[in-house]
This record gives structure tokens, C-alpha cells and sequence, in this order.
């Protein structure tokens, strides 16, 4: 009997121990497999045993997904290509797209987040708050992840099991990323985005505007933690409403000016719609 009163085993005892018992002394893929072996000499004792069994077999024969590091083009022509981006782009959609991760990712429903370069104190926390929020809330956030507190929130997502979509105003390439960002590509759970070839190899202010339209039309809801007044986030928030996407912000005195032109202030994760956009 170990500490707190559950039942243990060893491997000699396998053969004499109903199968629900096996599988807690596994701690790597060796014992695992040893344990499969014994499995074969030992019927099921019941439904338990028997769905036991079933579950460890369909575990040993996946192996963990690992992802390739490698730029995939989509095309217009690809069944993959997001037709919302000719929707809401008209003839500035980009003629390809590039891609590195688990495009999968693209299905899914997904929620845009930006925030002005300098944002007041007080939303700045609402804004580590919402990022958590959202991770432990499983909600696939995408954005360019480009200002301060975008930057801060992707290091707060990563750090969940939900994907995330990155979207840098730049090509994108595989070599010399910093390992916080391959990992969770290879992992499956960060698929980074671009509408940029080549020739852009660093980003710009009118490229970074491209970018922010991008990311919002690939979005099902936007959400806006603060737009600086006469900045070119309150300009990007104008454009978004008249494509009639859903927009959000905080509700706060800093955004009245938002809300007064149309966004619609947060109120929690239900009020999040469960269509696609």
C-alpha cells in the first residue's frame, strides 16, 4: 500500500493483478511495452480490464507528434487557403500564404487580439488577466504579437496547451528559431502565419498595418484591449467594423471612444460567440 492509501504493484505481480491495477508503475515506454506483453497472457477480468487493455494498446501504437520544421505555400487554389481573407480583403487578399506548423490550426475557431503600443496601467493588467482567461479557457488566440503587451500575452498563451496562431509582419523562416517558439511548433500548438514572401525580411509600418488586416480578417472576433485615441488602432478599429465583424474591447473610461463608435465592451468568455466569423 503506498502513501495515501493507493494500491501499488510491482512488475512480478503483474501476472496476478486484475489490469486495471497495470499501467500506474509505467513511467517510460519500456515498462509500457513490457507491461503490453504481459497483457497478452492475462484475459480480462470485466469491462474495466478489458477498456484498460484497449486504451494502452491505442496509446503504445501513437507515437507523440512531432512536426517537421518546414515553410508549407498555400495557395488560392488549396482547399486550405482561408476564402474568409478574399471576403474581407477583396483584391488586396494575397496570392499565397505561407505557413509553418500544424495548418489544422487555421480550422479552428479563432480570436484576434491587438493593443496599442503604449496602454494605460490599469488595462494593462485587465490584459495579463484576459490573456489567462483565454488560455485556460482553451480559446485559439491570433494576433502579430508585435507591441509590448501583445508580446507579453503570447508568452502567457504559450505556456497553455491551446494552439496559438503568430502572425509576424515578415517572411517566415524555419532556421535560428529561439527555442520557446520550436518547441510549441513542433509540439503542434503554435502555427505561425504570413502573407509575406522573401523579399520582406523585416517589418514596417505600412507592412505591420497589412499584417493587423490580415490577422482580422482571419479572425472570427477581434478583440482590442485599448485603441490610443487618433492612433492607427482606433483607424484599424474603423476599418473592422465596417467589414461587420464582431469587435470587443474593455469597458473602460480609456476606450469610450471605441465604444462610442460601435465596439462592443467585454463582458466574459460566454459572451464570446460560438460561430465562425
Amino acid at each position: 500500500m503506498a502513501e495515501g492509501g493507493a494500491t501499488t504493484c510491482s512488475n512480478e505481480d503483474l501476472p496476478n493483478r486484475p489490469l486495471s491495477c497495470i499501467g500506474r508503475i509505467s513511467s517510460n515506454v519500456a515498462e509500457f511495452t513490457m507491461e503490453m506483453k504481459v497483457l497478452e497472457k492475462c484475459p480480462p477480468r470485466g469491462i474495466a480490464d478489458l477498456e484498460k487493455q484497449i486504451d494502452m494498446r491505442q496509446a503504445l501504437s501513437k507515437p507523440t507528434k512531432k512536426l517537421r520544421m518546414t515553410v508549407t505555400r498555400i495557395d488560392p487554389t488549396d482547399a486550405i487557403y482561408p476564402f474568409v481573407l478574399r471576403k474581407y480583403l477583396g483584391y488586396q487578399a494575397p496570392e499565397c500564404i505561407f505557413a509553418l506548423g500544424d495548418l489544422d490550426i487555421l480550422q479552428q475557431k479563432t480570436l484576434a487580439l491587438f493593443c496599442s503600443v503604449k496602454c494605460p496601467g490599469d488595462l494593462i493588467l485587465q490584459t495579463y488577466d484576459l490573456a489567462r482567461e483565454f488560455r485556460d479557457a482553451g480559446i485559439v488566440v491570433i494576433s502579430g504579437f508585435h507591441s509590448p503587451m501583445e508580446k507579453e500575452c503570447l508568452s502567457l498563451l504559450l505556456k497553455g496547451k491551446q494552439p496559438v496562431i503568430w502572425c509576424p509582419a515578415k517572411r517566415l523562416t524555419a532556421n535560428r528559431l529561439p527555442r520557446e517558439y520550436a518547441a510549441p511548433i513542433s509540439d503542434g500548438r503554435l502555427l505561425m502565419v504570413s502573407p509575406f514572401g522573401e523579399r520582406i525580411k523585416r517589418a514596417r509600418q505600412d507592412i505591420a498595418r497589412f499584417r493587423n488586416e490580415f490577422v482580422a480578417a482571419l479572425a472570427d472576433q477581434v478583440f482590442v484591449a485599448y485603441a490610443a485615441p487618433g492612433g492607427k488602432t482606433e483607424s484599424f478599429c474603423e476599418k473592422v467594423l465596417g467589414w461587420g465583424k464582431s469587435l470587443l474591447t474593455f469597458n473602460s473610461p480609456a476606450n469610450a471612444t471605441l465604444i462610442a463608435s460601435g465596439v462592443q465592451p467585454y463582458t466574459g468568455i460566454n459572451a464570446l460567440g460560438s460561430k465562425r466569423g
